[in-house]
């Protein structure tokens, strides 16, 4: 897993407005709460099924049928590549690995998220096909490569300065790759 900008600058997410709500908090005792509740084994050997882990595993709204908007949208097949920005604890990324059969990298600022995130796509067999990094999409080291789609689920929101944030994904981008971001937005200043 790679090292975040913010632990290298030692710089705060708190201060960037991440982890002041619980949802941002204890991910690891949230997939255990949510695993017991569903009588699952929080045994980090014990597989687990995509689809379970799916009822719990997404931080946005309306849960897969978001994600499988964005696979028909993209028209996302086995050969491409995406990165997942803000990808949370890896739904999204999983739930792409296993229908579309594509490859993902699914960045996250969040450390603890990440490891939380990494033991889930084992359990379910999908290491071969997520990626899980530590890191900024604002950090142009985080993630490297190029590739053929761009996709966030309520992150952007997070990131004060849009145009930067715009700039980073289109630079990850490959000639002729699509961005998809599902957020909150102003029609008008507030």
């Amino acid at each position: 897993m790679a090292n975040s900008k913010f632990e290298q600058s030692n710089e705060d997410p708190e201060k960037r407005g991440m982890g002041t709500m619980l949802l941002y908090v204890c991910p690891e005792q949230r997939v255990a709460n949510e695993l017991k509740a569903r009588g699952l084994s929080g045994d980090a050997a014990s597989p687990l099924d995509v689809a379970t882990v799916a009822t719990f595993d997404s931080l946005h709204y309306n849960g897969t049928d978001a994600v499988d908007d964005c696979a028909k949208a993209l028209q996302l097949t086995p050969a491409e590549r995406v990165l997942d920005v803000g990808s949370g604890l890896g739904g999204p990324a999983r739930h792409l690995a296993s229908t579309a059969g594509c490859r993902v990298t699914a960045l996250e600022l969040q450390d603890d998220y990440g490891r939380a995130a990494t033991t889930l796509t084992e359990r379910c067999g999908l290491a071969s096909k997520v990626d899980h990094e530590t890191g900024s999409i604002l950090d142009p080291a985080a993630a490297p490569g190029s590739y053929d789609a761009v996709v966030s689920w309520l992150c952007f929101l997070h990131v004060q300065d849009k145009g930067e944030l715009l700039g980073a994904c289109a630079a990850k981008l490959a000639p002729g790759g699509a961005l998809y971001v599902e957020d909150y937005y102003a029609a008008e200043p507030l």
